[in-house]
């Protein structure tokens, strides 16, 4: 299994790893979660391009007992503010910020 995979070459490298999990529904999500908590026990990347499958991921973690070793992709300018909350109320601490702005892609300061 590539997940074990990953955790021998981690362990055996002393490089650390995370495992990206992306789901495209809740439904779809909850069941990769299932199979990682089998499987891995470092940090994940909770993942979807659904807003409200994202939200349901903060939740679930949280209920679950995951939300410490939870990383949540992403916060951007596209984020809205019910997920904000969503994020807010959950127990998922760390974030990845997509500091992209569309409207001037330069890497000047404004």
């Amino acid at each position: 299994m590539l997940v074990s995979k990953q955790a021998e070459l981690s362990d055996n490298t002393g490089n650390p790893s995370v495992l990206h999990i992306y789901g495209r529904t809740a439904q779809a999500f909850e069941r990769y979660l299932c199979f990682a908590e089998d499987c891995w026990d470092g940090p994940i990347i909770i993942d979807s391009a659904d807003a409200a499958t994202r939200m349901f991921m903060c939740s679930l973690v949280s209920e679950i007992g995951f939300a410490d070793k939870s990383i949540f992709n992403s916060i951007s300018l596209a984020t809205r503010s019910d997920e904000a909350l969503a994020i807010k109320d959950s127990e998922v601490d760390s974030t990845i910020i997509l500091a992209y702005n569309p409207a001037d892609s330069s890497i000047e300061d404004p």
